[in-house]
């Protein structure tokens, strides 16, 4: 065990009107790092974060990254998430199987009942990444760090069903998710398209029930292949578009949003081109209103987002080996602002810059194939926040971000079996100011 935290209370017990002379104790949170349970050499849980708290009228159990062995072969990594809310209940299970065949593979698997799925993680769950992956260690971390309780009053009861596939290695790989009276969307994948007609595309399409019909979204996804040009080596990325029936909408092209816990970015959602020893890549964002959100009648939303990147590339290959790295310096501006009878009434703005390095290593030797590839980040942000009759908040984050993933293939084209890992390494330092 790495580390127990405890939080106790002590206390006395009112006897009516009065005070009673006896004192009691209660255990309030309870929070595990590294935790791991023998069950008779039989199956073993190894828990990468257990906590157990309880603030105002929420009462919460989290278990993230549960690793379950039977007679010490792991058998799938588990998140669980259950709350209690003023009476209002709720779970949710992120399940990753280890792979059995490469024929037929199960990604993930989800079910919850009573939650509320942030925007962000529901068109996660309906984008394929543009190189062909499933990222079930990012998928559960998201869901694991993101906000699922529902405001009070808000809880709608509906079950949330999911799941991630392969068959035949990449042949078809498709996500599904369904949720009663609230949304279903579905997105495909095939490597077939890249044989036959170099195509490496994905496409994600969603609906999504808002408040009132009005409200109601849809949601369409698209990644654009990598091409090779003569003069330059144009990069791929992916599209994405929200809009309401009232109007609302979002479109994305390639922007790299900030992942659930404030520090890690999609820079892989980015378009970009490499030329020489010169690359570059960059995405903006705009935004109308706020889909599935109440508004009032005189009231407007609007944002927006850029980001650039630009530095050096090199590609270096002999043979069986291949490498290729990046590393530039990047920027980005997001903005939104809240208008009220032509009044403007609340704004966020925040700008960020920062160093970006990324590799990626490949071997391909008669039927062993590996791939190596690593992202490192250093972020400096500055984001500023007002609303009418508040006081002006600033934050300052100060970030870095590591990650490294692999993936070692044995086999021929049809015939083949694959085994990847990957780990990150998250670090943040935050400033909060008020002024006024």
């Amino acid at each position: 065990m790495d580390r127990l935290t405890l939080k106790i209370l002590v206390g006395m017990q009112p006897a009516g009107d009065n005070w009673s002379t006896n004192f009691w104790a209660a255990i309030q949170a309870v929070d595990f790092k590294g935790l791991e349970l023998d069950l008779l050499q039989f199956a073993t849980l190894k828990i990468k974060d257990l906590s157990m708290s309880q603030s105002g009228d929420v009462a919460e159990f989290k278990a993230d990254g549960v690793e379950v062995e039977i007679l010490s072969k792991r058998i799938a990594t588990v998140t669980v998430q259950i709350f209690n809310r003023a009476g209002e209940s709720g779970f949710l299970a992120f399940v990753a199987p280890q792979p059995i065949s490469s024929w037929f593979q199960v990604n993930w698997l989800l079910a919850g009942h009573n939650i509320a799925i942030p925007d962000d993680i529901v068109a996660d769950l309906i984008t394929i990444n543009p190189n062909g992956g499933d990222d079930t260690d990012q998928l559960g971390t998201d869901l694991a760090n993101a906000n699922l309780i529902p405001a009070p009053g808000q809880g709608n009861g509906s079950w949330l069903f999911g799941a991630g596939i392969h068959i035949a290695d990449q042949v078809l790989l498709g996500r599904a998710v369904f949720q009663d009276e609230g949304f279903c969307g579905i997105a495909l994948h095939s490597a077939l398209l890249k044989e036959w007609f170099n195509l490496d595309i994905s496409i994600g399409v969603a609906y999504r029930r808002g408040s009132r019909p009005e409200q109601d979204t849809f949601f369409v996804a698209l990644t654009v292949p990598q091409v090779t040009l003569p003069a330059f080596d144009f990069m791929g990325g992916v599209i994405s578009l929200e809009i309401a029936m009232n109007g609302d909408f979002k479109l994305d092209v390639g922007f790299p949003s900030l992942a659930s816990n404030g520090v890690a970015r999609s820079w892989d959602r980015c378009f970009g081109a490499v030329v020489g020893i010169f690359q570059g890549s960059g995405g903006f964002y705009l935004t109308k209103g706020t889909p599935g959100a109440v508004q009032t009648i005189t009231g407007l939303r609007l944002g927006g987002g850029y980001a650039i990147q630009a530095g050096f590339g090199a590609a270096f290959g002999a043979g069986i080996f291949s490498v290729v790295v990046t590393i530039g310096i990047y920027a980005i501006v997001e903005g939104e602002f809240v208008l009220d009878n032509g009044k403007l009434v609340q704004f966020r703005l925040s700008g960020a810059i920062g160093v970006l390095f990324r590799g990626v290593g490949q071997l391909n030797w008669w039927v062993i194939s590996v791939t190596v590839s690593v992202v490192v980040a250093a972020e400096a942000r500055t984001t500023i926040e007002w609303t009418t009759g508040s006081k002006v908040n600033i934050d300052f984050d100060f970030t870095v971000y590591a990650s490294a993933s692999a993936q070692a293939c044995i086999g021929g084209r049809w015939f083949h079996l694959c085994k990847s890992i990957s780990v990150s390494i998250p670090m943040r330092v935050h400033y909060p100011v008020q002024i006024g």
